[in-house]
């Protein structure tokens, strides 16, 4: 079941929107409920979502950023049921520089390549972090261990 499901719910949480773009498109574009029960903000090119948008999926589970032929590409912010992700994205998936916040506090800064960590990055809890290399969203090759004290 989606979490607003009449037009003018809708209306009423794009108004509250932070951020002035998403409001403009809006205006210029209307809201649309899509066939998967999605809500968008934005432009269709060719049935497409192409341009800024914003994808609003369930409560607290949104996209915000670019799209390039129905699909994230460039720069983002996304929420997702286990954190939140801001970066690059290429063909759907974060790509190159980005944040990734786990909801278990967790914190990933660095290289991801085709959605996993991949490449140079720190990750960090409360009690340790890691700086280095990774591989397929593991620690790999050089880096360094820390253990935060209290």
């Amino acid at each position: 079941m989606l979490f607003c499901s009449r037009p003018e719910e809708w209306k009423h949480l794009i108004s509250q929107w932070p951020g002035e773009e998403v409001r403009k498109l809006a205006s210029a574009y209307g809201v649309r409920l899509l066939k998967n029960r999605t809500l968008l903000v934005g432009y269709k090119m060719n049935g497409m979502v192409h341009g800024y948008g914003l994808i609003i999926s369930g409560p607290r589970l949104f996209y915000e950023g670019n799209f390039q032929n129905n699909l994230k590409h460039g720069y983002g912010y996304e929420a997702l049921s286990k954190g939140i992700y801001v970066g690059h994205y290429i063909n759907g998936k974060p790509e190159g520089k980005g944040i990734y916040y786990s909801s278990t506090g967790e914190e990933y800064q660095g290289q991801f390549v085709e959605g996993v960590k991949h490449g140079y990055g720190k990750w960090s809890t409360a009690t340790q972090s890691y700086v280095g290399e990774w591989r397929s969203n593991k620690p790999d090759g050089t880096g360094a261990i820390k253990n935060e004290s209290s």
